[in-house]
């Protein structure tokens, strides 16, 4: 790490989001909605879409760095405009102190343990 380099907690660089899901009465596969993802949701770099919800509590969007909390930890994702549940954090990088792709490959790299 470079000298000039601060360290920060993750809630002094960025917003910190935590999920919450609707009731799944409101889930569809049809494409109503919303996009609604969960930790099986993540892919590689961007969440793959399988499901939508017609109501939602906590929503992601694009710009954020979605970050696993529960079930596989540590799994990270570049944010999309989305429901999230409560297993994901949004983690929206504050502007003018960290960028999204630098989070997002910071976390990539060592997310599992901080997990």
């Amino acid at each position: 790490m470079k000298s000039s380099w601060q360290i920060k907690k993750l809630g002094e660089i960025c917003e910190i989001i935590a999920g919450q899901a609707p009731p799944s009465k409101y889930y569809n596969e049809e494409g109503k909605g919303i996009p609604f993802l969960t930790v099986n949701s993540f892919g590689d770099v961007y969440p793959k879409v399988e499901r939508w919800t017609t109501k939602c509590l906590r929503e992601s969007k694009e710009g954020d760095v979605l970050f696993s909390v529960a079930g596989s930890l540590g799994l990270v994702n570049l944010g999309i405009n989305a429901c999230i549940t409560r297993s994901i954090f949004a983690l929206r990088p504050l502007k003018d102190i960290i960028l999204q792709k630098f989070l997002f490959y910071t976390l990539k790299k060592y997310g599992s343990k901080i997990a």
